[in-house]
Formats: C-alpha cells, sequence, structure tokens
C-alpha cells in the first residue's frame, strides 16, 4: 500500500515531512479577530472552544511534486513539523507580492529592502 494515496486513492503527500496548514474562514476579520482575540495566533495558547474551532477550521491542502498554491498571507496560516526520519527537505519558491501600503512588521522586517526606494 502506497503511503501518500488514501483509501479512495487520493494523494496525500508525505505527510512526514509536513507542509503549511490554512485556517478556513480566516480571510475574514470577523474569524480571525475570534480566534485570535487576546491569545496570539498559537493555538496552544487558546481556549479549548477556540482551539476546538480553530482545529476543525485547519486545511491540509494535498499536493503533487512541482504543484503550487496561491493565498492571500493575511489567512491566517502555518508551517507544519517536518516528523521525517530521513531528514527529507521541503524546498519552497516563496514570492510575496503585496500592495504598496501593506506591511507586516510581525513576519517581514520593513525597514531592509533589496530595493531602491
Amino acid at each position: 500500500v502506497d503511503k501518500k494515496v488514501d483509501s479512495d486513492g487520493n494523494y496525500t503527500g508525505d505527510n512526514l515531512v509536513g507542509g503549511t496548514a490554512f485556517v478556513d474562514g480566516s480571510h475574514r476579520l470577523s474569524v480571525t479577530a475570534r480566534l485570535t482575540a487576546d491569545k496570539g495566533i498559537s493555538a496552544a495558547g487558546a481556549e479549548e472552544g477556540t482551539q476546538n474551532e480553530m482545529h476543525m477550521r485547519t486545511i491540509r491542502p494535498s499536493l503533487h511534486l512541482g504543484d503550487a498554491y496561491m493565498f492571500d498571507t493575511r489567512t491566517l496560516h502555518f508551517g507544519l513539523g517536518n516528523q521525517s526520519q530521513s531528514g527529507s527537505r521541503r524546498p519552497v519558491l516563496y514570492v510575496n507580492m503585496t500592495h504598496s501600503w501593506f506591511f507586516d512588521p510581525k513576519n517581514w522586517d520593513d525597514k531592509q529592502s533589496i530595493f531602491d526606494d
């Protein structure tokens, strides 16, 4: 049995290597506010009800080698742990396109740029 295919024959990827998970509906400010209010974004610090909702809303895409996905970076997302014993790597091409007014000092240093202003 191929561990990368579920019982319906759908490719599930190499779950041990991890990937990116998304929180369904978190593109809506009201959902994000409820899930992260006074708790930070970490589900570990959330109250039980909020933690359960975060878990129920979590989506883990199953991608084939060479697949790509695009998403609004304001959507709550997080990396899943690489639990492979072989030290497998997961190379990523990460491209961020934003409006000039958007900044995210939590994740990106907005004081350094490779481009001239």
